[in-house]
């Protein structure tokens, strides 16, 4: 839990520097919810890719695709449950001054590269099973 709490707080962090009148969400913490959501499924999606490949030694999933929305929906409901209902973010703000051990753009950075980092391999994924 620990991990999830740094990217939440850190995806937070990074939404703050946006003008609030630019974004659709109601706050920051609404658009970290999406985001950290969005980040879990693509994981998810990559180990099951990874998880195929090597079992089946193929990258066609045989996994539906409504499987990883109804798990995404549900990740997303959890995330505002527990971080926004139930007040965990402000308990990670309560916490004294470094709270991860990080800088703040230290921990900005990672948690734009793990949400980077499924995109980019999935895409590398896609790619090389066209070429196939």
């Amino acid at each position: 839990m620990k991990a999830i709490d740094f990217f939440f707080y850190y995806l937070v962090q990074f939404f703050d520097v946006t003008d609030p009148k630019f974004t659709k969400f109601k706050s920051h913490t609404d658009q970290a919810a999406y985001v950290l959501t969005i980040c879990s499924i693509l994981w998810l999606i990559l180990i099951n890719e990874v998880l195929e490949y090597i079992l089946f030694s193929t990258f066609k999933s045989k996994i539906p695709n409504l499987i990883f929305i109804a798990v995404g929906l549900g990740l997303y409901f959890l995330y505002r449950n527990i971080y926004i209902k139930k007040d965990r973010y402000n308990l990670i703000l309560e916490e004294p001054m470094p709270r991860f051990n990080v800088s703040d753009i230290s921990g900005r950075i990672i948690a734009v590269m793990v949400v980077l980092f499924p995109i980019i391999i999935l895409i590398a994924s896609l790619i090389i099973n066209n070429i196939k």
